[in-house]
């Protein structure tokens, strides 16, 4: 599932620099990549693919909670809609 954390990572690409998830996370993760030397662009790039949630006839399952004040609460596009941090563009590098 898209969560939080790949919202703040592909963010911090999109729209750089993302302080909070460099504060956070985001410089031990950029080290950790150099390290093992690995291109984060692909992992990136895997993170958007991500669903916001996954269901079939028997479960829903959501990484964040189910907005009340939107019809369609995992429209990425809704500013009331509880997927509304994840307006993504296409990533090129």
């Amino acid at each position: 599932m898209k969560g939080n954390h790949e919202y703040e990572i592909i963010d911090h690409f999109l729209n750089p620099p993302n302080k909070n998830w460099l504060s956070q996370v985001g410089e031990k993760t950029l080290l950790q990549y150099n390290q093992i030397n690995r291109k984060i662009e692909i992992d990136i790039e895997w993170f958007m693919k991500f669903p916001l949630f996954w269901e079939n006839e028997n479960i829903f399952i959501s990484h964040a909670g189910i907005s009340n004040d939107s019809l369609i609460p995992f429209n990425e596009s809704d500013p009331n809609g509880t997927a509304c941090f994840f307006v993504i563009q296409n990533l090129v590098f």
